[in-house]
């Protein structure tokens, strides 16, 4: 279940192929002009150019939209197991699972103004089955409802974890110096056949000149291509797959017809009909928190009347109110937004597709935090004995949950230097472990790091900085070479790094994010606020200055 910042393709900590994770983009060189824009289309039409998007937008995305994504997956039953449940902090991508149209029935076609068109940007993997999923079902009623006027830019996010994906991209790039983009991109996602024999075959099933395509697949020449537009996704916020921008706005994972619906009429200025809805009226009771600058509901409240449960019957209540806190004890909740709905949720159209993601409590059924955005822990973790910075009495204190051999987390923890340093005096970081499954090194990494600790508190910190630094090379040899070149008592590590004498203090780190809705790495809990993923330092800048009253 790795990371976060955001991923629509990442891993459960159980299940790798489950997992979506952040990405951290390297710096690239540009590719030439005429790779830059990497449009693709059926019957839509290419994107001239990129758009821009606007850094305002970065925060807004991180404290909302995701949040608003994650329940519209819920709701629609698109959150199944893939990335870890991660709490609606600003960087998890939550792939689909199910018919991504369900309930919804058909949309007629699009009434549109003439010269009106949507630039739909994708970043994607061929690897990744929510990727094939969203093409299967959603790309396709976009396209039939929208016919020409989406104009679409295909954008490669080959995710680490997924060891075709990269020469699968590249194949298609290949394909494209053919004139084949298109048609090599369609029957990767139909096909899911992805070695390189297959992807040679694609081509000669395409009548492409083969010796051409092999040799460019052969030589890696294109690998530069996916570099750059890893990094520019990256850059945009992308940190798994599938992620889109519409009309410059993101939207994460493979979502329903109804989440690009939103969006793509907004930007058309059009509607399109919707199915008349049957169900009852459903008491839907929102708590938020004034005082939370990412906790607003507006958005989440206005979808779910629009797009999930139409018949709902809002009622909206502050936390910080008798009758909010009332709800608050009454319902079990522990993580603000909190959403719940009347008990007679079970007669709505919808309700088979949610019931997995509700909890029931007292009268309703409550939205699990894990899936409902909910970025405001009442009881957040605490710093437990673990290693920390700053001042015990900073005023921000961030809880870290991180991985050494996660490459996110090592960009995380850069961040988190940062922070440090800009903020110095005013926050407290405090490291706890949070060891991904299928990274085989990062276990014994932690315990290391642990025994290092136990040694000297400021050590811990600078074998902190070795293991991020050489994450390749995380053996247990390496490991102990490590204590050895920071002058540690090198007997007394080994017995303590070959004994597991801190598995457990590690394995309780790991128990205490997962309760608190961690689901993969790195994740932060800035005075008890999730924010989840490598994300920018200006990202961790607006929670910290509001919890300082800047």
């Amino acid at each position: 279940m790795e990371e976060s910042k955001d991923h629509s393709d990442r891993e459960d900590t159980d299940q790798h192929e489950k997992h979506h994770e952040t990405h951290h983009a390297h710096e690239h060189a540009d590719r030439q002009e005429s790779h830059k824009h990497h449009a693709r289309a059926h019957p839509v039409r290419h994107a001239p150019q990129r758009q821009s998007w606007g850094k305002e937008n970065a925060w807004k995305i991180g404290s909302v939209i995701v949040g608003i994504i994650i329940l519209i997956i819920v709701l629609v039953k698109i959150a199944g197991p893939a990335t870890p449940i991660v709490p609606g902090a600003v960087d998890v991508i939550n792939p689909a699972q199910g018919d991504a149209t369900a309930g919804q029935g058909t949309a007629a076609p699009a009434i549109v103004p003439a010269g009106k068109t949507v630039l739909i940007e994708e970043y994607s993997d061929f690897e990744c089955p929510y990727c094939r999923r969203y093409y299967q079902q959603t790309y396709k009623q976009i396209r039939d409802t929208y016919g020409d006027a989406i104009v679409y830019e295909f954008n490669h996010f080959p995710l680490s974890f997924h060891p075709k994906a990269q020469k699968s991209g590249e194949a298609s790039e290949c394909a494209r110096d053919q004139g084949r983009f298109d048609e090599y991109h369609d029957i990767l996602f139909e096909t899911g056949k992805l070695d390189v024999p297959d992807l040679k075959a694609h081509a000669a099933a395409l009548g492409l000149d083969t010796v051409a395509f092999d040799a460019c697949l052969d030589s890696g020449e294109k690998a530069g291509i996916l570099a750059a537009d890893l990094a520019e996704g990256q850059a945009r916020g992308i940190t798994g797959t599938p992620g889109f921008f519409i009309d410059g706005k993101m939207l994460v994972g493979a979502q329903p017809f109804a989440a690009f619906k939103e969006l793509i009429d907004a930007a058309l200025g059009t509607e399109t009909p919707m199915p008349e809805s049957t169900d009852p009226e459903i008491r839907f009771i929102v708590i938020g928190d004034e005082t939370c600058a990412a906790c607003d509901t507006t958005q989440i409240v206005a979808i779910t009347q629009q797009q999930i449960f139409p018949n709902v019957v809002v009622e909206e209540y502050d936390y910080g109110t008798a009758e909010g806190l009332a709800l608050a004890e009454k319902y079990g909740i522990v993580a603000l937004p909190a959403y719940i709905f009347g008990p007679n949720v079970v007669d709505a159209a919808n309700y088979d597709q949610v019931a997995g993601a509700l909890i029931q409590a007292a009268d309703g059924y409550v939205i699990a935090p894990a899936a409902s955005g909910a970025v405001k822990y009442l009881n957040p973790p605490g710093e437990d004995d673990d290693p920390s910075s700053g001042p015990d009495d900073a005023e921000v204190v961030i809880i870290e949950f991180s991985d050494f051999q996660c490459p996110y987390s090592a960009q995380g923890s850069a961040t988190m230097d940062q922070v440090m340093e800009e903020y110095d005096g005013k926050v407290r970081r405090v490291f706890r472990d949070f060891p991904l499954s299928f990274h085989p090194d990062a276990e014994k990494a932690a315990e290391a790091a642990q025994c290092a600790f136990e040694q000297d508190e400021e050590t811990f910190w600078e074998y902190h900085s070795l293991l991020f630094a050489n994450q390749d090379r995380l053996a247990v040899s390496d490991l102990k070479g490590y204590a050895e070149d920071l002058g540690l008592d090198t007997e007394e590590f080994g017995l303590c790094l070959d004994s597991g004498r801190y598995a457990d203090e590690v394995a309780k780190d790991l128990a205490d994010g997962q309760a608190v809705g961690v689901g993969g790495t790195p994740a932060f809990f800035v005075n008890g606020q999730m924010v989840s993923g490598a994300q920018p330092i200006g990202n961790f800048r607006a929670v910290i200055d509001a919890e300082l009253g800047g």
